[in-house]
């Protein structure tokens, strides 16, 4: 056997054997690539900005990310592959070696193919909830559904796997019997030991103070870019450790309570109105489809009728992108601010003001109704720690015959049994039912495949298929006798992809209809900002609520609104916007400045031309600090609140 004997050829045949280790591993760096690629070609209407070039600068940057990610991915697969000693040679070691790098490395990619698709719904990759929405969506109807609809994407796993594994098979081998040869235990365990801190080096994206995180990648990309530099397997290990937040602190709470303040008490001297309340959730209903605020061919007749007698919040946003993020903000005013879910993180622990617990408070039964199977996305669990009395879901639908296939019953007979579900509670009343047919796939019922026309994009046919069903909904409940003493509020969960450009960007695309409608209120449009967190507050301020309570949502309606300003968190980084400038800010410093009086497609950041907002940046200062709070410190109540503040 030939033995190593001096440092000049140790050092030659170490160089050979890290090579040797990078030559397993560099095919990995170009799958990353060629994925990172498909999914721009795929989500192209998404990115039409980005040029040839400046895709080129966004894989560059991105080789970072992809460093980081196969560095953690595979760290237990370098450690075996450099492990001392003649077993690491025998033929079940070796087989060992292949089955952990195959089934690590297959998940990654396996990430990156899904978000190929997945982007599209969510607008942003894929992070560790992302594994609630399997857990709770994955059935085996559903998966083979997926297979059929996305076969493409597996057969590119299976050929991706195959090669990769035939390729790196075959490169092992050779790698241990020459590493064998060459190195004795000693030496290979100092070439063990030196090696570790180069994958720690790896992990973290190089030897800065703090590991590189999401963030990073708006260091190099615009934020409604940034998806391009990252791939979907670093967003996914980065974000499983992100559920902890951490109180930020940029201001003292009384300067903070200035800007934004999330105790509310409306001191007006009218009587508390016992109205009941019925919130109407249109999944994916953005504000492009509703013809009401477009003037255009509509596929929301119903709808638009509807809005000519009621309160239009004409400046309507939504707090997420998808719908597990949606629905607390919509019930709890608990906006989507960091990379996990709020119904994912392990803040459900807290105690929380809804609209269910403040009504409930008033003597109203509560209830929410979806049409989807029980479970999906926790929304029983979540309700429940709304405080709900009652959650109905497919489970308890009267009739399977009405299920669509994917994801639940039908709107409109879901809508006609929600109609006799609400004849059967006592007033008042607070009810709330979710609707699931405007979802992708997009399908419709059979009866109606000719009747609902396909426009430019599939989803609108199913707009106008739940719109029907809502008109056939309201004149099955018209009649009866609690019907004028009740209030109806119409929201969207969130807005989906758009090949119009207005609804592209990071401002845009949160842009979804707000409506109140009662049978014998003063239609008006409110042109203040409004977003779903707002929704609790302003239903408290229609009810003439006189009780003090916590909301981190604001109340809009002209009257009252003490700020015309929203706030959300997009493309991994926060942004602020009145009517006249948008500005990003990362937690730290501001990033972007757009002036939305010439610029609501934000094309043009003008940080360096222009100062931000100073009143602006506060406000976004100041409901993180407030938020970080509530969360952190479970103050999400009054109660806990007030507790929490006579402690400190």
């Amino acid at each position: 056997m030939t033995q190593i004997r001096t440092i000049s050829e140790f050092t030659i045949q170490l160089f050979k054997l890290l090579f040797k280790v990078l030559a397993l591993l560099l095919p990995l760096l170009i799958v990353y690539q060629t994925m990172r690629v498909l999914f721009f070609v795929a989500n192209h209407q998404e990115f039409e900005s980005v040029g040839f070039f400046e895709l080129l600068r966004f894989c560059w940057y991105g080789t970072r990310f992809d460093v980081a990610t196969l560095s953690i991915a595979n760290a237990l697969v370098l450690l075996l592959l450099l492990l001392p000693g003649r077993f690491t040679t025998s033929r079940y070691y070796v087989n060992l070696v292949c089955f952990i790098f195959i089934l690590f490395n297959m998940i990654c990619i396996l990430f990156m193919l899904i978000d190929i698709e997945y982007f599209k719904i969510s607008h942003r990759r894929i992070t560790f909830d992302f594994l609630q929405v399997v857990k709770n969506d994955l059935s085996i109807s559903n998966l083979i559904s997926y297979l059929l609809n996305y076969w493409y994407l597996f057969l590119l796993l299976i050929i991706t796997t195959f090669f990769l594994a035939k390729h790196f098979i075959r490169k092992l081998k050779a790698y241990f019997e020459i590493r064998e040869l060459q190195f004795t235990f000693l030496q290979s365990t100092l070439v063990l030991i030196g090696t570790i801190p180069l994958i720690v080096i790896g992990a973290r994206g190089g030897t800065q103070m703090r590991p590189i995180t999401i963030t990073n990648a708006a260091d190099y990309a615009e934020s409604n870019n940034t998806a391009l530099v990252l791939n979907s397997a670093f967003t996914f290990i980065n974000s499983s450790t992100a559920d902890d937040l951490h109180v930020v602190h940029y201001m003292d709470d009384k300067t903070a309570s200035l800007y934004f303040n999330p105790i509310h008490f409306l001191d007006h001297n009218k009587p508390f109105c016992k109205q009941n309340v019925v919130l109407i959730i249109l999944e994916s209903f953005g504000k492009e489809y509703i013809g009401y605020f477009n003037g255009n061919k509509t596929a929301t007749p119903f709808l638009d009728s509807l809005m000519q007698s009621s309160i239009v919040f004409t400046n309507g946003f939504a707090n997420a992108t998808r719908s597990i993020e949606g629905i607390p903000a919509i019930l709890a005013s608990i906006p989507h601010n960091s990379n996990t879910s709020f119904i994912a993180s392990s803040y459900t622990s807290n105690q929380v003001t809804s609209i269910a617990s403040l009504l409930k408070g008033e003597g109203y039964s509560t209830s929410f109704y979806h049409g989807g199977r029980n479970g999906t996305m926790s929304f029983d669990s979540f309700t429940r720690l709304c405080g709900f009395d009652l959650y109905k879901g497919l489970n308890e639908y009267p009739n399977q015959n009405d299920f669509d296939g994917h994801w639940g019953i039908w709107d409109e007979p879901y809508l006609q049994y929600y109609s006799k579900e609400i004849n059967k509670m006592k007033q008042p009343f607070f009810s709330a039912v979710f609707t699931l047919s405007s979802h992708d796939p997009y399908s419709l019922p059979e009866k109606y495949k000719n009747t609902f026309k396909e426009g430019k994009q599939p989803i609108i046919k199913t707009i106008a298929y739940t719109d029907n069903a809502l008109r056939l909904f309201f004149e099955s409940i018209k009649q009866e006798s609690w019907f004028k003493n009740t209030l109806f509020v119409f929201t969207a969960d969130h807005s989906t992809w758009t090949p119009n450009p207005i609804f592209q960007n990071s401002f845009g695309n949160l842009k979804i209809p707000i409506v109140m409608y009662s049978a014998n209120m003063q239609a008006r449009r409110v042109s203040t900002i409004t977003q779903q967190i707002d929704i609790l507050p302003n239903i408290m301020e229609y009810l003439n609520f006189d009780q003090s309570y916590f909301s981190l949502g604001k109340s809009t309606f002209e009257d009252y609104a003490t700020s015309d300003v929203g706030f959300n968190y997009m493309h991994n980084q926060y942004q602020v916007f009145n009517r006249r400038e948008l500005i990003k800010f990362d937690g730290e410093k501001v990033t972007g400045v757009f002036d939305l009086t010439v610029d609501s497609l934000l094309q043009f950041n003008k940080i360096k031309e222009r100062q931000a907002d100073t009143f602006l940046v506060n406000y976004a200062k100041s409901f993180l600090q407030q938020y970080t709070q509530a969360m952190v410190e479970n103050k999400l109540t009054i109660g806990n609140y007030f507790r929490t503040l006579n402690n400190n």
